[in-house]
Order: structure tokens, then sequence, then C-alpha cells
């Protein structure tokens, strides 16, 4: 019963807004748009311009793609990979096709795709689980896990193991992305323009154009960053599905399930809506507008049924 009337509450509640209509219009309203942070359309607009496989990231194929569009590998090369992995790159469409920037040389399509993937993959939840390995054999009481078989006689000796190596360049990289993504988005928010009343797709555009045109660049400052960041890093915290690391000259990453924060001397450079330390907003239409003959039109509907009463 308490839903049925919810219902009839809300129903009766639409109804009474479209009978309004009549008397009012979305034109009338002095403000027809709101301030959005400028980090959420960027990041959105990244994630959703990264090409999928199934709807899925597919680590390899970008890889593929990021070779092209660094120009580390030749069309031949990739092809060669690619046939190693059971691909026939002959099969693969040069148009129309989610991947055919893998074969068809659209090197601007190419870094696009490239430069989305790397930048949203900081947004996807790290597993730290993968750097720790499970070793049989060492009889050290400080690390050694007994464990009884289904026998329940004899006794396997284990000892968890830690990839230091193989985390620290990860983590190594992941500064330098956050790093480089940093800049990225600063570029971005100041070509997004000052426009009032913009809609969304058009904000994607301008982002995708900034993208294109940036993208050489942004693989400069990621191998830039990446020499700068051989100094010693520090683990400062490390769970199943983050870590924080830092550097010796002040920056720290902070890594949690689907988020990135960096720190450069105490201050959020980029993440928590932060860009270079700074806060970016973009003011959406959330009201479609009309076009001029239509305001007219409806203006003088509203006259006429004025006269008429």
């Amino acid at each position: 019963m308490l839903k049925r009337k919810l219902i009839k509450t809300a129903i009766g509640g639409l109804i009474l807004q479209a009978s309004a209509l009549a008397m009012s219009a979305p034109q009338d309203l002095t403000v027809k748009s709101i301030s959005v942070p400028s980090w959420n359309i960027i990041t959105d607009t990244l994630i959703s311009a990264t090409p999928k496989l199934d709807g899925k990231r597919n680590e390899f194929l970008m890889q593929q793609v990021c070779d092209l569009a660094r120009g580390d590998k030749t069309q031949q090369e990739v092809n060669t990979m690619l046939q190693k992995n059971n691909i026939d790159a002959t099969k693969i469409p040069q148009q129309g096709a989610v991947f055919s920037m893998l074969v068809n040389g659209n090197l601007a399509q190419q870094q696009m795709a490239c430069v989305s993937y790397l930048s949203s993959s900081l947004f996807y939840t790290t597993d730290s689980s993968a750097y720790f390995k499970t070793k049989v054999a060492s009889t050290d009481k400080n690390t050694v896990k007994e464990k009884k078989n289904t026998t329940g006689d004899t006794k396997t000796l284990e000892e968890k193991s830690f990839d230091q190596v193989g985390f620290m360049e990860d983590a190594r990289v992941k500064m330098a992305i956050a790093q480089s993504t940093g800049q990225l988005y600063a570029v971005i928010a100041k070509n997004m323009g000052a426009d009032k009343n913009i809609s969304v797709s058009e904000l994607q555009k301008r982002i995708m154009s900034a993208v294109m045109n940036y993208a050489p660049e942004y693989f400069r400052t990621l191998k830039k960053f990446y020499g700068n960041n051989a100094s010693h890093l520090q683990i400062n915290a490390l769970t199943q599905d983050g870590f924080a690391v830092a550097d010796d000259n002040g920056n720290e990453l902070i890594q949690t399930k689907n988020s990135v924060r960096l720190r450069a001397r105490g201050v959020d450079w980029f993440g928590n809506g932060r860009i270079l330390g700074k806060e970016y907003f973009s003011d959406v239409a959330i009201i479609a507008s009309q076009p001029q003959e239509n305001i007219q039109k409806s203006q003088s509907q509203n006259k006429n049924k004025n006269k008429s009463k």
C-alpha cells in the first residue's frame, strides 16, 4: 500500500510538472548550467576514450598500440607479436574496428588511445598481492608457516617472499605516469575554455583535441620523469589493493582502490580533484538550448493564451 502511494505521489508530481510547462519554459531560467569539477569530466572522458575489447581493457593490445604510438616498434614487429598471440593482423579491418589502429598506421589515433590508456590506468585497482610469492623449503622459524597435509602426518614448510625489485620498478613507472598525467590534465583544463552553458559532448571534443595535440609531449615528459625517479623510493604503506611510496625529492604517490593522489612537498599536486595543486571547474549546460525560432514561437503562444483569458 505504501509503495502504491509513493508511485502515485511521484507520478502525480510529474503530471503537475508537465502541466506547468504551459506556463513556463527552460528559457525563462536565468542560470541554465552547473559548475562541475573539470577533474571528473577529464577522467571520465579518458576512461571512455580507452579502446576496449569485449568491454574490457586489454593490456597486451594496448601495449602494441603504445609501441606504435611512441615509435618503439615497426608495423612488422607488431604484426609478429600479434601472430605469436594467435592474432592474424591481416584479418583486422583497416577501419571500423575498435583496434583498427593496430594496422592502419593512423599515428594520431594511436597516440590518443595510448595517452588515454596510460593516464586512466591510475584509476584502476592495484593488486599488490601479485608481488608476494609463496615458496616451499625454508626452515627459518621466523618466516616459515607450517601446514599439515590431508593425512595429518607430513608437514609442508612455506614462506612468503616479496618481489621488492619488481614492486619498486612498477611504483617508479606509476610515479612517472602520475607526474606526466598531472601536466596533461593542466593543459586540458586550460584548453577546455571558460564558456558558459557548454555541453558535455563539446567539452569531451575539446578534451580529446587537447590530448591529440599534447600526446608527443606527454611521451617526452613521461620519459623525463621516469629518468628523474631513479632515486631511492621508500615504501610508506602496502596493502592488497594499494600502496604509498615517496622519493627523496618530496614526492609521494598514494594509490588506493580506484583512486590516486600525488603529493609534492605536502601539497596535493594531482588527485583529490586537484590539478597541479589547483581546482578547475567547467560550467556544463543542464538544459538543452532551443533554436531562437522555437523560443519566439513559444513566447507568441503564451501571449495568445494570456489574451484569450
